[in-house]
């Protein structure tokens, strides 16, 4: 009897703590305040889209190579990666660059903030920048842009590069990162 009667308890004891929110973590009211900060301190931030070579891989994860960052990069890494893919879709005579912003920690706030570049005759000239976009947590936030670069129907010959500017804030702490790629239209 006293087994049976331990037994109902355990059982009852899970239930009540899955139903009750904020229960299942013995954290979860900090861990909503420390979100709701670093909500803030993401969406009061604004990139300054500016050109400049960064790293041409399109996934930066850690420090690696002779890829030189930062060490508020080295924090980004920690925990969250930054992602930029650049395509030309020939069919639509459109360059599109596409950046996100993963979170790999549950208390983190991320952005992305992609821009599209054209290179050519020694100069840059930014053509587009998409939409900041944000997440928490585990989530991607991603932003897409796009130029359509015609003359005479044709599409501008010459390199493009993606540039997105991933920030991410964890324990009220903003971090930076920049992420690129290029793609030649002939």
């Amino acid at each position: 009897m006293k087994q049976k009667l331990l037994k109902i308890v355990s059982i009852a004891s899970v239930v009540t703590a899955l139903s009750i929110p904020g229960s299942v973590f013995a954290n979860s009211k900090e861990d909503s305040k420390a979100i709701e900060e670093n909500l803030k301190i993401i969406t009061s931030y604004s990139p300054e889209i500016t050109y400049d070579i960064v790293p041409k891989t399109g996934t930066i994860t850690a420090p690696s190579g002779n890829n030189e960052i930062s060490p508020s990069s080295t924090s980004f890494v920690q925990v969250a990666t930054g992602t930029t893919d650049t395509d030309y879709i020939s069919a639509v005579k459109h360059v599109m660059t596409s950046g996100s912003t993963k979170g790999k920690k549950l208390t983190v706030t991320t952005s992305a903030t992609a821009s599209i570049w054209f290179e050519g005759n020694f100069a840059a000239g930014l053509l587009n920048t998409g939409t900041k976009d944000m997440a928490i947590g585990y989530g991607t936030a991603t932003s897409i842009t796009g130029s359509t670069t015609l003359v005479d129907n044709t599409v501008v010959k010459g390199s493009y590069r993606g540039i997105t500017y991933h920030s991410c804030v964890y324990d009220f702490a903003l971090y930076e990162l920049k992420s690129s790629e290029s793609v030649t239209v002939y």
